[in-house]
């Protein structure tokens, strides 16, 4: 696997090392099937503007980060899928940033992420994208997802299309940071025990929704959450212009704007 150019294709509950050499970039796609065990070590993926680097289909996946990780594709496709509903598990290093890796969800997607450090530069929009309904992220350990543009851009560490049904659970003893959440128009959220702490950034607002006028988007809310913006004068949850938003549930949720 350590070729420029190479097709994987890793089976039923296989259990597969991708061993490369972190001043070199591969072009590769590999596609799991269910039950894989995939640890990338020191492998940068690069695919160009083909398929999907990398992705997985059906349950109890694993991905696990050693060293140096980047997994791209062009910029109209997201350098890893997780397909319809699937379900994966990716165990990183949080001391190490894992670079313009953009994940795309299909419906009815499970996605975990433990010690994962992911953040966004130019290449893409956003880092996780869910679309379509029962979707679920789970937040674990010290995890965060850090994109470099101006909230303005609606550029989001984590991004539900239109009408997209999203739950996101976190950990009520342990605050994740530099988490973006942005939610189109139509979005479902529902937060459980949620933490996200963005108070030593610039242009970054926790959580927005986006409306259009006809697709009312709703947020509930579960256990106990929190929510921090920005230090330079962001709000902790942004409504925009023609959003029709509708807050239920009962947890709680404690929301902090900037400090100036």
């Amino acid at each position: 696997c350590d070729a420029d150019s190479a097709g994987v294709q890793v089976g039923d509950e296989a259990v597969l090392t991708i061993k490369g050499d972190s001043s070199r970039t591969y072009g590769m796609q590999v596609r799991c099937e269910p039950g894989v065990e995939l640890t990338l070590d020191n492998a940068r993926i690069d695919n160009g503007n083909s398929a999907h680097a990398l992705s997985f289909s059906g349950d109890d996946n694993t991905l696990t980060f050693i060293g140096d990780i980047m997994v791209r594709s062009g910029s109209d496709r997201a350098g890893m899928k997780v397909g319809n509903g699937g379900k994966l598990t990716i165990y990183g290093d949080p001391d190490k940033e894992y670079r313009d890796t953009h994940i795309l969800c299909e419906p009815g997607v499970t996605l975990k992420l433990r010690d994962v450090y992911l953040s966004r530069h130019d290449v893409y929009e956003h880092i996780l994208s869910f679309l379509g309904d029962d979707n679920t992220l789970l937040l674990e350990g010290d995890t965060s997802l850090e994109s470099d543009g101006d909230f303005s851009n609606i550029f989001a560490g984590v991004h539900a299309a239109d009408g997209a049904s999203l739950t996101i659970i976190g950990q009520s003893d342990n605050a994740c940071k530099h988490i973006t959440v942005a939610c189109e128009p139509g979005a479902d959220l529902t937060l459980r025990d949620v933490h996200i702490d963005n108070s030593d950034q610039d242009n970054t607002l926790a959580l927005s929704f986006t409306g259009d006028g006809t697709h009312p988007s709703a947020l509930t809310l579960k256990g106990d959450n929190a929510l921090k913006s920005s230090r330079n004068g962001y709000a902790g949850v942004r409504v925009g212009n023609t959003a029709d938003l509708t807050i239920q549930g009962n947890g709680t949720l404690t929301v902090f704007g900037g400090d100036t």
